[in-house]
């Protein structure tokens, strides 16, 4: 049995079927159901974040097998797939997946490390980071769909960070973004914060801590502690797209335009049980911000101004414009507005001319 420790998963959440795991192809070997489902409930009976769900969640999964319900499960994935809709099932935790790899293909004991030609890949994908641009009323957009490794993808991110840190709000768009790296929302966060200050804790299944996030005393750049922040989200932002979002609204940091989140907050390992060619997602830290004492496990991010996805950009946008109107108390004395401002002048001028106010 072989471990490592992932800090958020980009994981399957909805959907899980037979037909969604890579190896599919591999040929259907027979298997023993017993040792495999007793191997499976250890890791959880051992390492689940909450010892009375795991206990629960056994106790289901062996009285189903003492009934006879998996004897039609044939295959590994087959079997793997029912595990994780029952493990889910009582547990209501989407970071949980059992499914089938490829015989050699285990993750090393303790190493996070990426491969070099893993790295290459990620910077082919632009470590998550599909757009930055800045829109009409100097109101900076940022768009990426993961949070990658902060140690490849950190400069990546601080070039990002640094397009839009003359913008004079800033929007950030984590409609598809499945989660990630925890030291990667550290990174992001710390430009929206002063230095050390506290995020989230992260503890154990006996309360003991695990892990603790501050913002960080140093990034590159300018920091943008006050410039008014929104962030669009899905039914498919999840897991470490949502501590960056719960955390943004907890600390009255940010506004959240869109749909409520997946729901899914803990962190996990991941466990190879190297006798049946079997991998294990096993959450066994859970989250708690500073600012609440809670989380977004199994509720989600419920946002502040509720729309469909689709809609949530050109809300959010509208709605910083508002508020920059509301902010520019001058608007009407520009005689000559500077570069910087000439856009978000403009902008002003038309809405006071939509609101009968112009001149």
């Amino acid at each position: 049995m072989k471990f490592a420790r992932l800090c958020f998963a980009i994981t399957f959440v909805v959907g899980i079927s037979a037909t969604a795991y890579p190896d599919s192809d591999i040929e259907a070997v027979e298997i023993d159901q017993r040792a495999i489902i007793a191997d499976v409930l250890e890791v959880f009976e051992n390492r689940y974040v909450f010892a009375d769900v795991a206990a629960e969640m056994a106790a289901y999964v062996r009285g189903k097998l003492d009934s006879g319900e998996y004897e039609a499960l044939t295959n590994i994935d087959s079997l793997a797939d029912q595990l994780t809709r029952d493990l889910r099932e009582i547990s209501k935790d989407g970071h949980i997946i059992v499914y089938r790899i490829q015989s050699g293909a285990f993750f090393k004991a303790d190493d996070e490390n990426l491969s070099e030609e893993e790295v290459i890949q990620h910077a082919r994908d632009n470590f998550g980071f599909r757009a930055v641009k800045r829109l009409t009323g100097n109101v900076g957009y940022l768009r990426f769909d993961y949070f990658d490794y902060a140690e490849f993808g950190g400069s990546t991110a601080t070039a990002a960070m640094t397009f839009v840190a003359n913008c004079d709000a800033l929007i950030f768009d984590l409609r598809e973004n499945s989660g990630g790296r925890e030291e990667m929302v550290q990174f992001l966060f710390s430009y929206l914060f002063g230095p050390s200050f506290p995020l989230i804790t992260f503890y154990d299944r006996n309360n003991e801590v695990v892990h603790q996030t501050h913002s960080l005393a140093y990034v590159p750049g300018p920091r943008l502690p006050d410039i008014p922040v929104y962030v669009l989200t899905s039914g498919r932002t999840a897991s470490a797209a949502e501590a960056f979002t719960y955390n943004l609204q907890s600390h009255e940091r940010a506004t959240i335009v869109g749909e409520n989140t997946l729901g899914i907050a803990h962190w996990i390992d991941v466990v190879d049980l190297t006798d049946h060619d079997i991998r294990v997602n096993v959450p066994y830290a859970r989250p708690v911000s500073a600012a609440t004492g809670g989380n977004w496990e199994g509720k989600g991010v419920i946002p502040d101004i509720e729309t469909s996805a689709a809609n949530a950009l050109g809300i959010a946008h509208v709605h910083a414009l508002e508020k920059l109107l509301e902010a520019c108390t001058d608007c009407l004395l520009y005689t000559s507005p500077s570069p910087r401002d000439r856009s978000a002048y403009l902008v002003c001028r038309l809405l006071l001319e939509k609101r009968g106010g112009g001149g």
